[in-house]
Order: structure tokens, then sequence, then C-alpha cells
């Protein structure tokens, strides 16, 4: 296992034009920073199980099955 912490920082504005008027959308600008847990785990020398989620600016979970060639 080679489990890992890290902090994540974001933000996207949208612009939509529409005939020479720009509009912005801006996100909540309450939570632009997170928290990202994950680790892999070796199932072969050359195949890992990859689980992450993350905190305060999200709620989120993924798996991931990779393969080296």
């Amino acid at each position: 296992m080679v489990p890992y912490v890290g902090a994540r920082v974001s933000r996207t504005d949208y612009i939509n034009w529409i005939d020479n008027n720009r509009k912005r959308h801006m996100p909540d600008t309450g939570k632009p920073v997170g928290l990202i847990l994950g680790t892999d785990i070796n199932i072969t020398d050359k195949m890992w199980l990859n689980v992450e989620t993350g905190f305060f600016d999200a709620k989120s979970l993924a798996l991931s099955l990779n393969a080296r060639f």
C-alpha cells in the first residue's frame, strides 16, 4: 500500500458570449480548498487499485484499476 494526502485548490469560471455580450458565471467562492486522501494497493507487480476521496470543497470517491505495460 502507498497512502498519500494532498491539498487541492480549484475554481472554475464559465464565460458565456452571446452577440458580443459577455456574462461571467462564478462558482460559490466559499469552498475553493479541499483535502485529498488516497492509497494505491498493489495487486500484482504490474497492476494496482487506486482509491481516492475528497473532502471540504467536494465530497467524492474515485476507484480505478491500473496496469503497467
